[in-house]
């Protein structure tokens, strides 16, 4: 997969299973669809139109069997109206911040947690303490 690449599950969808790859070298599974725009002016709009409400109420419906699946390429058969591409830059322009701060509030949770997951075990051992509120204060004063 690739950077600003929407993949889609295929499998069993109305469990919504989505997302924007933030990320280089990931590696995906042939029960997600894998949706790459054409230029990066449409990937927020590619991403949006692929995990609406109602695609993925679509892509719910449309899945049968006892293995209730869809075909990548159903995935992507909604029905639209695609803007001229002046609109589409101006959307682009203006939700592109919010898209990169979600990427970026990703990335900085995963740091957090292998911080965490470092650390806890140091303060269950008793390697590592942490210092009571009153002694932090006093630390401050």
């Amino acid at each position: 997969m690739r950077l600003g690449d929407t993949i889609v599950g295929t499998v069993r969808p109305g469990n919504k299973s989505f997302a924007l790859i933030g990320e280089v070298g990931l590696t995906g599974s042939t029960g997600f669809a894998v949706l790459r725009p054409i230029d990066q002016v449409w990937l927020e709009f590619v991403y949006l139109v692929a995990t609406s409400e109602s695609n993925i109420e679509r892509l719910a419906h449309l899945a049968d069997g006892a293995y209730p699946a869809v075909r990548p390429e159903v995935v992507v058969q909604e029905n639209l109206v695609i803007p001229k591409k002046d609109i589409a830059q101006a959307f682009h322009k203006k939700i592109r911040p919010m898209f990169s701060k979600t990427l970026a509030n990703r990335e900085n949770a995963k740091l957090l947690a292998e911080l965490r997951d470092s650390l806890l075990p140091k303060l269950l051992s008793g390697e590592l303490s942490i210092p009571t509120a009153s002694d932090a204060v006093e630390l401050d004063a």
